[in-house]
């Protein structure tokens, strides 16, 4: 099983947080995450790639995939596969 989901990329320490630690900056990214037989995500692209299809129906159907995934808990890269929560790591 398969589905669009954001994962914040907070595994990487940003030159902001380095002169004033109360401030994270993340890279968020839409990608294609898998899930195990429980439905606990195990793994995601390591890539990423443009979005693409053979027809407007194919890219439409694509987009509003990725749509649902702004309506789910954002999955942390260094946490994985637990929910990102910003400063939760400070």
């Amino acid at each position: 099983m398969w589905n669009y989901r954001i994962i914040a990329h907070d595994e990487v320490e940003w030159p902001a947080s380095k002169i004033n630690p109360e401030l994270e900056e993340v890279y968020l990214e839409i990608v294609e995450m898998y899930y195990d037989k429980n439905k606990i995500p195990n793994g995601y692209p390591a890539t990423s790639k443009s979005l693409g299809g053979d027809s407007i129906k194919n890219l439409n159907w694509s987009l509003n995939k990725m749509k649902l995934a702004l309506k789910k808990p954002i999955i942390s890269i260094k946490n994985f596969p637990n929910e990102y929560k910003p400063n939760e790591n400070k």
